[in-house]
């Protein structure tokens, strides 16, 4: 990195990395683009533009995330944008999809069905069934692609993050069920298992377990991924790390983190 050159990031994750440059001293980054409320799975999809569902959102924030889950186009600028670090979580993929009548794929974010009301039963396509691995998959390896043709695998971070079952005071969450929780961090499991696999240039930024427990003081309310103050000021050190190539330090973290790939 040059010296007093910002560090540019394209985020494709949700408000736990988004969050990182919100809550922490973030001067020295740049955040180019954020695609958020959507995954792999969908991207890969057919565009499928609901404009009477994007013309009743009133927030651009919200408005400008569902158009580009609907639009598809992260690959376009995941050509024409230059940054340093692409920055990956997948806690967004707790999102079911609809298949829409032309084959198209949209997300069911809060947002998209807060407009378009609640999506028929046939085409929906749930967040942990084999056919969202399937679709994920797909994704994925359009991705890997994608990185290899534009020479971009060693820009890779991805925030080993996960769905905690109780709060910093160690009180239990009870929302979502332990059932549906269990079910989406095997998911997020099996794709950073997959992700080990199949992009070994990955850098990855990793937490002890303390740093992953809900925060109920949290801006944003209490949820089973907003974590605590300490959380965004570990993986902004480790990203500081990452974009000057720096060795990681030996660390406990990979030991202890909850949502670990199986080959820590």
């Amino acid at each position: 990195m040059q010296p007093g050159r910002k560090i540019r990031l394209l985020i494709l994750g949700s408000c736990v990395s988004r969050d990182i440059f919100e809550f922490c001293d973030a001067s020295d980054f740049e955040i180019v683009e954020y695609f958020a409320r959507t995954g792999l799975a969908s991207l890969n999809g057919a565009p499928a533009i609901d404009q009477v569902a994007l013309d009743q959102i009133i927030s651009p924030f919200q408005r400008r995330v569902v158009s580009y889950d609907m639009d598809k186009s992260f690959w376009t600028k995941l050509e024409s944008l230059s940054f340093d670090l692409l920055l990956l979580d997948f806690i967004d993929d707790r999102f079911d999809m609809l298949r829409t009548k032309d084959g198209g794929l949209i997300t069911l974010s809060s947002d998209y069905v807060a407009v378009a009301g609640k999506p028929p039963r046939r085409g929906r396509i749930t967040s942990t069934s084999k056919e969202k691995r399937r679709l994920w998959l797909a994704g994925w390896q359009r991705l890997l692609t994608e990185l290899d043709r534009l020479k971009l695998r060693d820009k890779v971070v991805v925030n080993q993050v996960g769905w905690a079952d109780r709060t910093i005071a160690g009180q239990a969450l009870e929302h979502p069920a332990a059932a549906k929780r269990a079910a989406l961090n095997g998911m997020l499991s099996w794709m950073h298992d997959h992700i080990e696999l199949t992009l070994p240039e990955a850098r990855w930024l990793t937490y002890p377990e303390a740093l992953l427990q809900a925060d109920p003081g949290h801006k944003w309310g209490l949820a089973p991924f907003h974590y605590a103050q300490g959380f965004y000021d570990q993986a902004i050190l480790q990203l500081r790390e990452h974009a000057e190539d720096r060795p990681r330090r030996p660390s406990a973290c990979a030991d202890t983190n909850p949502f670990a790939r199986a080959t820590t």
